[in-house]
């Protein structure tokens, strides 16, 4: 097989039927290695300074369906996060009363000690 990269070692182009100017421009290498399957990610091919193939791998573009399956989930998240939010706003008029009322009695007990 014959790999032939860019400038950066990654793999182009790949074939068992090489043209000649594919064969003297290319790598043959006998195997490839086999890619790891990692979730949200694509096996890129590459050639090291050796001429040995190895793979990164790189984010994979999320198909149609996940990402309306992904929008669903930061929607929801987001739902709950305003409810929690207006939960919090409320927790904080509650002591925003309380301590009005509380600043009230003390100016209260205040002038009492004070007559």
């Amino acid at each position: 097989m014959i790999l032939i990269t860019d400038e950066t070692g990654r793999v182009t182009l790949r074939t068992n039927e090489p043209t000649e100017t594919q064969r003297q421009k290319g790598e043959e290498v006998a195997d490839l290695p086999t890619p790891e399957s990692r979730e949200g990610k694509r096996a890129v091919l590459y050639l090291d300074a050796d001429n040995q193939p190895y793979y990164q791998y790189v984010d994979a573009p999320l198909s149609e369906e996940d990402t309306r399956k992904k929008l669903d989930e930061i929607t929801q998240e987001n739902a709950g996060l305003v409810m929690g939010n207006a939960s919090q706003d409320v927790k904080i008029t509650t002591l925003e009363q309380e301590n009005a009322t509380l600043t009230m009695k003390i100016a209260q007990l205040e002038a009492n000690a004070n007559v």
